[in-house]
């Protein structure tokens, strides 16, 4: 079964890696931004124990927004394509600076999770995620 669950993870991880690397800060995709979420979710469940608990790092600040998002009725668009003056709940905006502190505050140890995740693909998979973005380099919301 490990066997299996890793060659899981490994084909998720290859099947999304370029997922990664269209999330540069100039040119965020909303629709991108949202897919590569969803994409870290499943990643972290996929994930063997070797680095379940680095995906963990990554993912929880972005489930718990997206969860802030859901209940709001808000969209990534809708945060990437606001328009001055235009105001989001105050459970959004609080959200929005809870996820840039959560990476911003953690910026050393996501170096860290993204080596051990680039690492292991490398050892594990065969995947060689140095010449992309680190996953979580460019996992924030517009501001």
């Amino acid at each position: 079964d490990d066997e299996e669950a890793g060659e899981d993870y490994c084909t998720l991880l290859e099947d999304n890696a370029d997922i990664f690397s269209g999330l540069t800060p100039d040119e965020i995709e909303p629709d991108a931004l949202e897919d590569a979420v969803a994409v870290v979710h499943q990643l972290r469940e996929a994930a063997p124990d070797e680095v379940v608990d680095e995906w963990a790092v990554i993912d929880d600040p972005l489930q718990e927004f997206q969860q802030v998002l859901d209940d709001a009725g808000v969209t990534w668009r809708d945060l990437a394509e606001r328009q001055p003056g235009d105001e989001f709940p105050d459970e959004v905006v609080d959200g929005v600076q809870q996820l840039t502190e959560a990476f911003a505050t953690s910026e050393a140890d996501l170096s860290a999770v993204g080596q051990t995740i680039s690492d292991h693909a490398q050892e594990e998979c065969g995947i060689n995620l140095e010449e992309l973005e680190s996953p979580s380099a460019s996992a924030t919301p517009p501001s």
